[in-house]
């Protein structure tokens, strides 16, 4: 399809695998890539994109933000060994919240969880609710001594609370959509 497409058009596509070969070589300008701690970085259809060593194998990871847009986003705390234990970790959502950067934040997550990091997400609540019938209710300050990420849709800033068995993942917007993205890159070990 490629070898088709470039008779017509007379240029040539360039895979994500060609951007970064172009990263490494210098031949990006900044907004189209960089390297950051010894990983290219490049953004291709509104992604940033960089390869990272999943679980079993080599990844290329499509995230909203690239590691330079996280540079004020806040990671305080550590977690527990409880929370490094399992194959699980719960998602506990605010089931009242209505928002397409929530809804982002919470998908963005949940896919690099499974397919990078080798935890699995299980859907959990914040609190009761009728729609969260036959999910747990837990959150940051009741883990029931399970590992747990909470998502906390407000905030002056967006930030990462990593305590004990759980993180706490905060921002308004977008902004949530950061702390997310920071701390994949924090898992994937882009960023410290």
């Amino acid at each position: 399809g490629f070898s088709w497409y470039n008779t017509i058009t007379g240029g040539a596509v360039a895979t994500i695998d060609d951007l970064h070969q172009m990263n490494y070589d210098g031949d990006l300008k900044e907004e189209q890539g960089y390297v950051y701690n010894g990983y290219s970085v490049v953004r291709n259809d509104k992604l940033w994109w960089t390869q990272v060593t999943g679980v079993d194998e080599d990844l290329i990871i499509p995230l909203h933000f690239g590691p330079k847009d996280l540079l004020e986003v806040e990671v305080s705390g550590q977690v527990s060994d409880t929370f490094n234990n399992g194959g699980t970790i719960y998602i506990s959502i605010d089931p009242r919240i209505a928002n397409q950067y929530y809804t982002l934040a919470v998908s963005e997550l949940s896919l690099n969880m499974a397919q990078g990091i080798g935890r699995y997400p299980e859907a959990a609540c914040t609190i009761d609710a009728k729609v969260c019938e036959g999910r747990q209710t837990m959150n940051c300050e009741d883990t029931k001594g399970n590992p747990v990420i909470e998502f906390v849709l407000g905030g002056e800033k967006p930030t990462v609370e990593l305590d004990g068995s759980c993180i706490k993942l905060s921002g308004s917007n977008a902004d949530l959509v950061k702390s997310v993205d920071r701390l994949l890159y924090k898992w994937y070990k882009v960023m410290k």
